[in-house]
């Protein structure tokens, strides 16, 4: 065709300019091979995205849940009632979309909001950190060798706005503009924090947080347009919004909807339509409509990946036309006991939206499968589905799309009224506009007003820009003879990117290698740098020197009984883990050496008598005790006199034991939690324990991970050294008081911590935990 010619031509062209360009100019080591390995390594990050750990890892993330109790707290009744409760009844709020945002939008609780609103936003950051360094680097390494100042040149050259200044000044003159309308609202929401603060008797500091925003720009469409989202939502169940969206499309574009009945497909809530030509009766293509969460669909909905629109391309290499077919997978609520699925107004907006896309996908006509459907420009793609969301918008379409769920009434005239005025409500917010630097145009004013003679003062009560900003602007201008940004020399690196990279795979590779031994080897390669600038370029890279943990030694028969003990008691009730009584022994010196001690002191005074910690060879004496603690408190505290052996611990065990249970009040049906050590293992210890009807908790070999009371001998430690005993008897007197003082509320928290240190083992696998 004409178009396959033109576009032939066109690339001969490109070849040509190149083949025409000075060889000598474009060396294969300093261009092409580093452009190649850049490429290699760029391309390779996107499928470091989909590995099965990151995505398993970005699913703890979306399964993090935040308890809260059963009571309104301002959230709607349907809501509350498609919470899981767990085993105290406390509902839980996970960090999936379909929580997220109604908590954020109605909870009336700050605490609650801005613990959903941290954990939200934190999600897999320290995996996303380390890709986005490697990221950006990567970037500006590939932009520099094509030529371009920064990566945003680079992408924007194939866009509508070409260049990253033309970029700039948009957003620069669009937040000048939007800027005393954005201040007008900001104050209007802080008024109504503060009135709500008064109300609930809270804190009011002047502030607006981040997990201020949605709640109170949801009160201010309900208070300035008396706009009831939950009234509201009540008049879009799932399947009537489907039935007038679908509708409304087919009319649209001219086409027909079937549905496929009999189809296998991923799950039983997904549903398959065939779209034809209504005018030739022509089969255009498929697509799939999957709305709720679902366990069985795969990782991608584990991660959250909310109103995506999947797509299937045409095959490349075919001289006949492929049917298109696209899926649309979401995250919408999925229908309760009591009521089916209900859409928020902005939820409907969404659907709109992203149903756009499908129909992008199979309505687009193109002669190339790389260009097909939802394939073009990244700045282009989102526009027809922007165009087509807002029917939404409109009252026609509306009632067509809307029912009340139980009476089956049309959405009420006045209810839409004040939707349609509530849309323009907290538009300008400038939520993404916050940069700090004046618009050009409003610096160049600033100058201009300088040259015609007016002051500092004047021209900031002019302009209301600040008097130290004016005067900033001015003296730039004076130094450089300019007003605008200019790019930032820095200084030249000691390391090249092949250096960097050689680093970093080094250590990776070796974690416990030595700086002076990467000194080394980067003087091997031709780069001699200091050991300062070698930490640097690992520290931008995300690694630190850091002292290493030590952990027991794990065989495979470990690393195999630990994942089946944590897969046998993972799901193990509340309740069985209170009735557990857990056991140990450890050693407290006298001096020194329990922990570590900070001080306050001045550089040079390191070794004066006040900064330092008196220590004695082999810490001055030593106890050895054992103790026992569960859920409702600690249990007793013994001092072992001697030399420990299996008698001498059956000892303890039949003066301590029982007694602690009763004093806990476990009754007589608790389990009793020791580890495999071999005293405790011995034929005279079992004995006492059978005759006794103790049950045992079958214990991993090289486990201190898995028992908190390790957490609780470190508490106990520390306390002990505040004290400072003098000698082994006051040592022993201070640590079964101290053990005594600790609270019930800590041993609860370590109790509950068991389930956590259990998934960490079947996360792990083959690695030690964090615990």
């Amino acid at each position: 065709s004409q178009l396959t010619e033109e576009l032939t031509a066109k690339t001969k062209k490109v070849y040509d300019m190149v083949g025409a360009l000075d060889v000598s100019s474009v060396s294969y080591e300093n261009t092409l091979k580093a452009l190649a390995d850049v490429e290699v390594e760029y391309t390779g990050i996107s499928s470091y995205f989909f590995k099965y750990t990151l995505l398993k890892k970005t699913v703890v993330y979306t399964s993090y849940c935040i308890l809260i109790y059963s009571i309104n707290w301002g959230l709607p009744e349907d809501f509350l009632n498609s919470l899981e409760k767990d085993e105290s009844g406390k509902l839980k709020l996970t960090l999936k979309y379909p929580h997220y945002f109604p908590t954020m939008k109605k909870c009336f609780v700050p605490e609650t909001r801005k613990k959903l609103e941290e954990a939200f936003n934190s999600r897999c950051k320290q995996e996303n950190s380390a890709i986005l360094k490697e990221l950006v680097e990567l970037r500006s390494q590939k932009s520099s060798l094509l030529g371009f100042s920064t990566h945003a040149d680079f992408v924007l050259e194939m866009n509508m706005a070409k260049t990253s200044k033309t970029v700039a000044t948009f957003l620069e003159d669009l937040a000048h503009k939007l800027k005393p309308l954005g201040e007008q609202e900001r104050a209007v929401i802080l008024k109504l924090k503060e009135q709500e603060s008064q109300k609930r008797n809270l804190p009011f500091t002047g502030e607006l947080h981040a997990w201020d925003t949605r709640y109170y720009m949801t009160q201010v469409e309900e208070t300035q347009y008396a706009v009831d989202q939950n009234q509201l939502k009540e008049y879009f169940p799932m399947e009537v919004v489907t039935k007038g969206l679908l509708d409304i499309y087919q009319e649209l574009l001219n086409l027909s909807f079937q549905k496929v009945e009999g189809t296998p497909v991923w799950h039983d809530d997904v549903t398959l339509y065939c779209v034809k030509d209504r005018t030739s009766g022509q089969v255009i293509g498929q697509f799939y409509l999957d709305l709720f969460p679902s366990e069985t669909i795969g990782l991608c909905k584990k991660m959250n990946i909310i109103y995506n629109v999947i797509t299937f391309n045409p095959q490349p290499g075919q001289t006949v036309k492929q049917m298109a077919v696209a899926a649309m997978v979401a995250n919408f609520s999925k229908p309760t006991a009591d009521a089916p699925s209900l859409l928020q107004h902005d939820e409907v907006e969404t659907y709109f939206h992203e149903f756009g896309h499908v129909m992008h996908q199979l309505c687009a006509q193109t002669n190339f499968a790389m260009f097909s459907g939802t394939h073009v420009e990244r700045d282009f793609v989102e526009a027809p589905s922007q165009m087509l969301e807002n029917w939404v918008w409109e009252k026609e379409p509306l009632q067509r799309m809307s029912k009340h769920y139980k009476t089956g009434n049309p959405i009420p005239e006045e209810l839409l009224d004040k939707l349609m005025k509530s849309r323009l409500a907290n538009t300008e917010q400038m939520r993404i506009m916050r940069s700090k630097e004046l618009p050009e145009e409003l610096r160049d004013r600033i100058v201009a007003r300088h040259r015609s003679g007016q002051g500092y003062k004047k021209i900031s009560a002019a302009l209301k820009v600040p008097k130290s900003t004016v005067a900033s602007i001015i003296l730039k201008w004076k130094t450089f003879g300019t007003t605008r940004t200019l790019p930032r020399a820095g200084h030249p690196a000691k390391l090249s990117y092949r250096g960097r990279r050689a680093l970093v795979r080094d250590v990776k590779k070796n974690p416990k290698i030595t700086v002076a031994e990467l000194q080394r080897r980067s003087r091997e390669m031709g780069e001699s740098c200091r050991k300062s600038t070698i930490t640097a370029a690992l520290h931008q890279s995300g690694l630190y020197g850091r002292v290493a943990r030590q952990k027991p030694l794990l065989s495979a028969r470990h690393m195999k009984t630990r994942m089946e003990f944590a897969k046998k008691h993972l799901k193990d009730s509340k309740m069985v883990r209170n009735k557990i009584l857990w056991s140990d022994e450890t050693k407290t010196e006298l001096f020194g050496l329990n922990s570590k001690r900070y001080v306050w002191r001045k550089p040079g005074t390191a070794h004066h008598l006040s900064n330092t910690v008196p220590t004695v060879k082999h810490g001055g004496g030593s106890i050895m005790l054992w103790g026992c603690f569960s859920a409702a408190g600690t249990g007793r505290l013994v001092a072992i006199e001697g030399k420990m052996n299996a008698a001498k611990y059956r000892d303890i065990l039949d003066e301590n034991l029982l007694q602690s249970a009763q004093d806990l009040r476990l009754g007589q049906r608790f389990t009793f939690q020791q580890d495999n050590d071999p005293k405790h293992t011995a034929k005279i210890t079992k004995e006492w324990l059978h005759n006794n009807s103790v049950t045992v908790l079958e214990w991993p070999s090289q486990s201190p991970d898995l028992n908190p009371i390790e957490h609780l001998w470190r508490d106990l430690k520390m306390a002990v050294h505040q004290r400072l005993p003098s000698n082994l008897t006051e040592l022993e007197r201070i640590c079964k008081e101290e053990w005594q003082r600790i609270p019930k509320s800590r041993c609860e928290k370590l109790v509950a911590s068991f389930p956590k240190r259990l998934m960490a083992v079947l996360d792990q696998k083959d690695a030690s935990t964090k615990y």
